[in-house]
């Protein structure tokens, strides 16, 4: 099998565990008297299966073959397709997930922001020269130097974000960017804006 399938098959079978965690729990059953409702469809499941198909977090988890997929699904009144289809509320959650990802990620690049230009300021002040030997200035040189470093790797992290060159642009431009506002755009959303 090659990769894209294997992964497509790995994905699958992580919905179809979760699902089959949540539809069990959501009807009050436990692992044995699961097994014993697909028992009963002629489907031979240990609990210890069950508890490997539904643990996709395991090391090595459990295949699920297709006979026990439909006997599964059919314990649940489910189609293999309806088991294996993202849930609204998984959605929802890495939606929420994402935003808050990204407000605190303009919240430090806000904060880092700030600091260069504070940075920045102090060194417009001074004079190189009458502190070029002074430790107080290497210091100072080196959190400078870090900060800058830290900047542009945020700002090549935000690029990769929708909108996010629209924010960088902003704050080139001196603009200051309010996080709860960043956090509450269109694109920021779980809808992706559209």
């Amino acid at each position: 099998m090659d990769n894209k399938r294997a992964q497509t098959a790995d994905i699958a079978e992580r919905r179809f565990g979760r699902r089959m965690r949540q539809e069990r729990e959501r009807l009050g059953l436990t692992q044995l008297q699961l097994a014993e409702r697909i028992r009963s469809l002629g489907v031979d499941l240990h609990p210890s299966a069950i508890a490997k198909m539904e643990d996709r977090n395991a090391v090595k988890p459990r295949g699920i073959r297709l006979s026990e997929a439909a006997a599964i699904a059919e314990v649940f009144g489910l189609s293999i397709s309806e088991m294996t289809r993202p849930q609204r509320d998984d959605l929802a959650r890495l939606a929420e997930q994402a935003r808050d990802v990204v407000a605190n990620n303009n919240r430090a690049m806000a904060s880092w922001i700030d600091l260069h230009r504070a940075l920045d300021d102090v060194a417009d002040e001074a004079s190189a020269e009458a502190v070029k030997d002074d430790d107080n200035f290497k210091v100072f040189s080196a959190i400078h130097d870090q900060s800058y470093r830290h900047l542009v790797e945020m700002a090549e992290q935000l690029a990769q974000v929708p909108g996010g060159s629209a924010i960088m642009r902003r704050v080139a431009d001196g603009e200051t960017i309010d996080p709860g506002a960043v956090a509450s755009a269109p694109w920021v959303q779980s809808d992706g804006g559209q």
